[in-house]
């Protein structure tokens, strides 16, 4: 039989439990009614202890460098048993997703079922969620690991990620249209789009800071919620900047080879190009494969050189990745320098926005980050701070922005400014991960959403535009 795998937990269970006072010497007593488990009890509790299994692993190591036999072990059945319940670690990926989606599901019907009106249950599904983030915060981790390696080792898997991501969207969406129906249908969507990015992005960015506080962060999307549908027929001065638009960045050139003197290079020639191949050919198998499946020889072996040249060059694996990540990472930092010369706190905080936005929609880089992003809160867990540092100077620089307007209602220390600042950091890092993996998200048109919406918000706030606007909408249909 399919238990016959499991431990001898289930012994236990079968055991006499009585109910009964205390014997009373001299009279006979009855044997005790025994309560064995059935079949479907034990299958559920063993799928139950196998999948929160799974969950700490992913969450400790990632997915590539999780065997079933690991997923057996650390549940305490047989490995048989995991292969007789999933069939293979795909299979188990699918169990996973699907049971985060169900109770995800489950919990978001419960939470509508009892609130009073559309708006209160958007607000209560967000506290739901911030809760669930709280208290679970193994499987949230678990999640955006394996959704990470969506974008590469696990590609072929990508579609169960995107309707998970779907699901969730339309959700909102729903919500939305009952609590405001004058809403046209583009701008619902898009911002339903937004929450849900958001939501995904503060998942991450507080799993790899552990510092963020989450909570303001929560309220703060409420609140937004709350802007979006109040008097959706008001216009705004739509400030002028708005109207740049985003635009992929040109396609970086590679450098061209000089010409070797006398038909030789020397071997300062040799070496920069034998760096500069290999750190390409570990970006392109990190992308492929993650971190645990790219070894040395792989890295070696694209780039057209020994394994020993790399242990000379680099000293390890972890060296090399280390220094790609750093290369990698610096032409983030520098994006920081766009914004200024702006001709107002706001024009500045959309310049960032807007460069960010170029580059995303433009640059494979972003792709390897996010895979490199997801596998630091897992087997990549010692460089989780390099990409908190990322997302702290991303969130820093537009915090000096919205704080440089002296008649803004921003007091400093008040935190208002940091809770915006992440809110859009979230909203770009959700964004870019969604769209990687579900295609039909207009990226561009969602991107200029989040310029518009936090264009609006630093308006109501006070944070002042240059003076050259013009008057926009707020997405409300005709009828």
């Amino acid at each position: 039989m399919e238990e016959a795998g499991e431990r001898d937990r289930g012994r236990s269970d079968s055991a006499s439990i009585s109910t009964a006072p205390p014997a009373d010497p001299g009279v006979s007593q009855q044997p005790a009614a025994r309560r064995t488990r059935t079949q479907a009890e034990r299958r559920r509790e063993s799928t139950r202890q196998l999948m929160r299994a799974a969950a700490e692993l992913v969450a400790e190591k990632g997915w590539t460098a999780t065997s079933l036999s690991e997923v057996a072990r650390r549940a305490g059945y047989s490995a048989t048993l995991v292969g007789q319940r999933f069939g293979s670690k795909a299979g188990l990926v699918d169990a996973l997703v699907e049971r985060h989606a169900r109770q995800g599901a489950r919990v978001t019907q419960e939470v509508i079922s009892r609130a009073q009106d559309p708006r209160e249950a958007i607000s209560e599904v967000i506290r739901t969620y911030a809760s669930t983030l709280r208290e679970h915060p193994t499987w949230s981790e678990a999640i955006l690991v394996l959704m990470a390696e969506a974008l590469g080792p696990l590609r072929d898997r990508q579609e169960i990620f995107r309707d998970l991501n779907r699901r969730y969207i339309v959700a909102f969406d729903e919500l939305l249209e009952a609590a405001e129906p004058r809403l046209m249908d583009s701008y619902r969507n898009l911002l339903a789009l937004r929450i849900v990015a958001r939501l995904r992005g503060l998942t991450l960015i507080s799993l790899l800071d552990q510092s963020v506080e989450l909570d303001p962060c929560f309220r703060a999307l409420e609140e937004d919620i709350v802007f979006a549908l109040a008097e959706p027929d008001a216009t705004w001065p739509s400030p002028a900047f708005l109207e740049q638009p985003i635009e992929p960045l040109a396609p970086s050139q590679p450098e061209p080879e000089p010409e070797p003197p006398g038909g030789r290079r020397t071997q300062a020639e040799r070496r920069h190009e034998s760096t500069k191949r290999l750190l390409r050919a570990s970006a392109e198998l990190l992308a492929e494969r993650g971190v645990t499946a790219t070894t040395v020889e792989r890295i070696a072996r694209r780039a057209g050189y020994s394994p020993g040249l790399v242990t000379q060059r680099f000293g390890s694996k972890e060296k090399l990745i280390d220094i790609g990540i750093r290369r990698l990472l610096e032409g983030r930092t520098r994006l920081f320098e766009a914004a200024r010369g702006a001709r107002s706190p706001a024009e500045g905080v959309d310049t960032l926005i807007r460069v960010h936005a170029s580059t995303q929609i433009s640059s494979q880089a972003q792709r390897l980050i996010l895979i490199l992003m997801g596998e630091a809160l897992g087997p990549l867990r010692q460089r989780a701070q390099t990409f908190s540092d990322l997302n702290r100077t991303f969130v820093d620089a537009l915090v000096d922005l919205i704080e440089q307007e002296e008649e803004s209602r921003f007091d400093s220390g008040t935190g208002d400014a940091e809770v915006i600042a992440l809110g859009v950091v979230a909203t770009l890092r959700g964004l870019a991960m969604m769209s990687l993996l579900d295609s039909d998200i207009d990226l561009l048109a969602a991107l200029e959403d989040v310029r518009a919406a936090t264009a609006r918000e630093l308006h109501a706030r006070g944070v002042g535009h240059d003076s050259s606007c013009r008057v926009a909408d707020r997405g409300t249909s005709a009828t």
